[in-house]
């Protein structure tokens, strides 16, 4: 049964490449979704502990600061 001159196994193998073109695409997709959210990840993370290590060191800033002001009130009362 050709309809167009193309036979039922002509139609099948072409519809099972095509099937199978779809079933790569997806999996291409996935992976390429998946790295995505990992990268994403990863530039959270590091985000994370550039902020930590900022507030550790304007912390220490605060704090050195503060030594300091004792200090120069220490040395004006004496």
């Amino acid at each position: 049964m050709a309809a167009h001159g193309v036979t039922a196994e002509e139609a099948k193998r072409r519809a099972e490449l095509r099937f199978q073109k779809n079933v790569q695409r997806e999996n291409d997709m996935k992976h390429a979704a998946e790295a995505q959210r990992a990268a994403t990840a990863a530039t959270a993370a590091k985000i994370e502990k550039l902020r930590a290590l900022r507030l550790a060191r304007e912390e220490q800033d605060r704090i050195a600061a503060a030594g300091r002001k004792a200090k120069k009130t220490a040395g004006a009362a004496v």
